[in-house]
């Protein structure tokens, strides 16, 4: 949510986006989400493949819930445990 709001560059994005918002579910960012997070930053930092922050509070969010995650990011691809399909 985070993400697709921040780049969103008009009224009539937001309003589209919130709408969209209102009808899925979000998933929260838990004390789970941050264990996995955590441990995800430390076997990406070991391996010399660390990727942006958010990308792995997203992926762990996803993680944690068994949630499937699709994106455009080849970087996600880097995160062994996580259920990620890359679309484009």
């Amino acid at each position: 949510m985070h993400e697709l709001l921040v780049g969103a560059h008009s009224e009539q994005e937001h309003f589209v986006l919130e709408h969209l918002f209102s009808n899925i579910r979000i998933l929260d960012y838990t004390a789970d989400a941050a264990r996995a997070s955590a441990h995800m930053m430390g076997a990406l930092s070991e391996t010399g493949t660390l990727i942006n922050k958010m990308d792995i509070l997203i992926a762990a969010i996803c993680n944690v819930h068994d949630a499937h995650l699709l994106t455009l990011d080849k970087d996600f691809s880097r995160i062994k445990a996580l259920n990620v399909s890359l679309i484009g």
